[in-house]
């Protein structure tokens, strides 16, 4: 695909357009093998985390059917019986509070490293140059200094009179190193929310839990096993 993009005509606003199309100080453009490598790595990191994270909220919907129908009933008025489409993103706040909300409970990137590139210290920590440090998300989003009642599932805290410091919410990362596509991640996780609860009712199966397991991502332990209901 990609000689054959080289090939003909690049001119155009998808992402293999725009990597073959970027050049770097010197007016050089990336060989084939780095444009690959970054598509690949857009493909992968975006298919898994968003499960995950889609998992988590068809889990944390099921468990609380009160959000679930408030989240319908939303996109009831929004959609006024049209399937969902993507202008209705910026529309669904409260489908918005619920990602937001499933993402401080259950971040799929859970754990974050970074290299300290020069000597420091961490409170009474001394950290010196080169030291791999692990920022740990899942915990840190969890603190009762930042979140009031941390352990409850509430899409409510996420209302637009209330705003979370950047360093207590990083579900995708902070800094320079944050997620390129961490708007396009949002906006797939609450377009493919709508798509489902316009559709769909979940209630967990009698007996199923939802433990996590911290892999690479934080998984649902042994999946999330849901009955689905037509609405």
């Amino acid at each position: 695909m990609i000689a054959e993009r080289r090939a003909g005509s690049p001119d155009g606003e998808d992402l293999l357009s725009i990597l073959l199309k970027a050049k770097d100080e010197n007016d050089w453009g990336m060989p084939d093998e780095y444009v690959h490598d970054e598509v690949i790595t857009m493909f992968v990191a975006g298919q898994e985390t968003s499960a995950v994270a889609l998992s988590w909220a068809m889990a944390l919907c099921a468990l609380h059917t009160e959000v679930q129908e408030e989240a319908a009933t939303e996109i009831a008025e929004v959609t006024n019986g049209r399937e969902v489409r993507a202008e209705d993103y910026s529309r669904l706040k409260f489908l918005n509070a619920i990602v937001h909300e499933t993402l401080r409970l259950y971040p799929p990137l859970w754990t974050i490293g970074r290299s300290a590139i020069r000597d420091t210290r961490l409170g009474e920590l001394q950290v010196h140059a080169g030291t791999q440090v692990w920022i740990p998300i899942r915990e840190i989003h969890r603190d009762a200094r930042w979140f009031p009642q941390p352990e409850r599932f509430n899409p409510h805290r996420w209302s637009d009179s209330i705003q979370q410091s950047m360093v207590s919410y990083i579900p995708f990362g902070g800094g320079m190193r944050s997620c390129i596509a961490q708007h396009f991640a949002m906006a797939e996780l609450v377009l493919g929310l709508a798509v489902m609860l316009s559709r769909f009712r979940f209630r967990l199966e009698p007996g199923a839990k939802t433990d996590a397991d911290a892999w690479l991502t934080l998984r649902p332990k042994n999946g999330v096993r849901v009955i689905v209901s037509p609405c």
